[in-house]
This record gives structure tokens, C-alpha cells and sequence, in this order.
């Protein structure tokens, strides 16, 4: 993962090689003349030319004495979620300018957490890319670190947790995109369940229960095993749970697993078929989720309920005008 640093300086002191400098829409020559006025002389023309307005979509690449690249965050007041876009294009554009040392001068903002949090996340998530088979990697990532820069900064003892709390969401965010795009002959159903099981090893605080299919069907699950009947893989059953101290309220999260879903007997088209290995993306995000509140310490109680199996044509398959009686009594008829 890209390694975060939190800097005090203005502008002229910040070091990297590529420097993004984030501004709001509006008279943009005034603003870059503040910040230094012999970039802005440099850049008189193209900014006069209404190259670079700072709308949300405005990007603008000098390449002088070091390469700096102004980015469009919209109109004051600009909100997280217009910082975590623009920390994600500037990942986009610092991989295309292969920049493995990059820094972002936030001026004024990097005194807020808030600011902090949402572009240190937007530029690590954008820099996602799931490579684990290919058979050769030559388009690997390039940014090896990313400073954020501000004129005013908290202490690092105030910074250590916002940093921490960030890569902690992040390194889940991407367990569960690695889960989603793992072919499905690699994520069964006892794959989840080992990568769950593994996790509760890993985190302190998280614990992890795993139901075979005897004990599926001594709890009379009746949806998943009737689902799961067509397939030679066991279904399993995942229950994550992690108590925060002082926890407040029960939260349950629930996320189905299908982890390839032909159809059943009743066929999906070829076409169709192509991306249902994504069907459990569900159960991905709540095995990450639940882990996240773990590593992150949250005071909140979460339960998550991760039923995962296959839906093949197998000879044992449900079939369509069957009736399921589900575990409350209810029956449904299978269309």
C-alpha cells in the first residue's frame, strides 16, 4: 500500500514529482498568483485561455522546474465526497505520469481531518487493481508515497489515528475486491469461509463461526440448501461478530454469496454468465465491513450473516414448481 505522510509548509517547500495543487471553481489566476506568483506568471496565458476553471472535471499539467498539476474540487464549500474525487484523479493521473513520489498541497485544509481523510482515501482506492494472475505485470502501480501538505497541520499524535483509521478501512475495501474478482472456481463457498476464518486470527476482537452443511440442515436453512442442491460444493453458513467496548447499538448485516450463479435449471444465457461470479459481492462486503469495525475499534455491536453457495444444474437440482418451507414456516414456490 502507498505509504501516507502528513507535512507542514507552503507550497514553494513542497517536494515531490508530481505536486497537485486542489482548487475550487472561481477566479483561479487570483488564487495561483497567492499561492506563487511566478507559476502564475508561467501559467498567465493558458489560465487566461479558461484552460482551468476549477469545475470538478478541470485538470491542469505544468511541467517547469517540477511537475504540478491543478485540480478542480467546484464550488466552495467543497464537501468530503468532492475531495475524495479529487484525490482519486489525482491517483489516475499520477500513475499515467508514472510519478512514484507524490505529494498534495491542501494549503488552509490540511487542518481539517475531514479533508485529510476523504483525499488520502479517494487517491488509495483509486489505485485498486487486481493482478494476482497475470502473467506478466508490467503495468504495475508506479506511486510508492503520497505527502499531504498544509500550511496549518495537526500534531502527529492527532494525524496517527485519522492515517491509521484510513488504511485500516482501505486494506478492507480491497479484501473484498480481491473476493469479488477471484475466479469461481477459487471462491467457493469453503474458500469464504477459510478466508473468514482467518481473518478472526488476524484482528483482535473478531470472531468467526462457520456452519457446514449438517449444521445447515440441523438449523433448517431450507433457502440455502435448497439452493445449493445442484452443486457438488458444500454450501457454508458464516457468522462474523465483533462487540466493541461500550458498545452501542446491535448492528446485523447480511450478504448473500452466491459465488457462481448459473441459473440453476433454468439457464442463464452465456452472455448473462459472464459476470455471476460477482454474485457475492454481498457476503464480500459484509466480511470486509465487519472487519473494518474490528481493526477500526468502533463502539458498535455487528453481526454478519454471510450465506454462501453455488447455483448449478446439477442432477440434484431444485426444480422449477418446487415448494421450500423456510425455517419461520413460510413456504415459497420456486419459479
Amino acid at each position: 500500500m502507498v505509504k501516507l505522510q502528513v507535512q507542514r509548509g507552503d507550497l514553494r517547500a513542497v517536494r515531490g514529482d508530481l505536486v497537485f495543487v486542489p482548487l475550487p471553481e472561481g477566479d483561479v489566476r487570483a488564487a495561483v498568483r497567492r499561492l506563487d506568483r511566478r507559476l502564475a506568471t508561467a501559467l498567465a496565458r493558458r489560465l487566461g485561455a479558461g484552460a482551468f476553471r476549477g469545475r470538478t472535471d478541470d485538470l491542469l499539467v505544468h511541467h517547469g522546474e517540477r511537475t504540478t498539476a491543478f485540480l478542480g474540487i467546484g464550488r466552495a464549500p467543497v464537501a468530503d465526497d468532492a475531495w475524495r474525487r479529487a484525490g482519486a484523479r489525482a491517483r489516475q493521473e499520477a500513475e499515467r505520469q508514472r510519478a512514484r513520489r507524490v505529494a498534495v498541497y491542501l494549503g488552509e485544509n490540511g487542518a481539517s481531518r475531514e479533508v485529510l481523510a476523504a483525499f488520502g482515501e479517494g487517491f488509495l482506492l483509486a489505485g485498486y487493481r487486481f493482478g494476482r494472475y497475470l502473467s506478466n505485470d508490467d503495468g504495475q502501480r508506479c506511486v510508492e508515497r503520497l505527502a499531504m501538505v498544509g500550511e496549518t497541520v495537526a500534531g502527529t499524535a492527532a494525524l496517527r489515528p485519522v492515517v491509521s483509521a484510513l488504511e485500516a478501512v482501505v486494506r478492507e475495501v480491497f479484501r473484498a475486491r480481491d473476493l469479488v474478482n477471484e475466479p469461481a472456481s477459487v471462491k467457493t463457498p469453503r474458500f469464504l469461509a477459510e478466508q473468514a476464518t482467518a481473518l478472526a486470527v488476524e484482528i483482535p476482537g473478531l470472531e468467526v463461526e462457520v456452519w457446514d452443511a449438517e449444521r445447515i440442515a440441523r438449523e433448517n436453512l431450507a433457502g440455502l440448501l435448497a439452493v445449493a442442491r445442484g452443486s457438488r460444493e458444500e454450501p457454508r453458513f458464516i457468522i462474523l461478530r465483533y462487540a466493541g467496548a461500550a458498545a452501542g447499538p446491535h448492528v446485523a448485516l447480511v450478504g448473500k454469496a452466491i459465488t457462481f450463479d448459473s441459473g440453476g435449471l433454468s439457464l442463464k444465457p452465456a452472455k448473462s454468465m459472464e459476470t455471476m461470479k460477482y454474485d457475492m459481492a454481498g457476503g464480500a462486503a459484509v466480511i470486509g465491513g465487519v472487519a473494518a469495525a474490528a481493526r477500526l475499534g468502533l463502539p458498535v455491536r455487528v453481526t454478519g450473516y454471510v450465506p454462501a453457495t453455488e447455483n448449478l444444474p446439477g442432477g440434484s437440482a431444485q426444480k422449477p414448481g418446487d415448494v421450500i418451507r423456510y425455517r419461520n414456516g413460510k413456504t415459497v414456490e420456486v419459479l
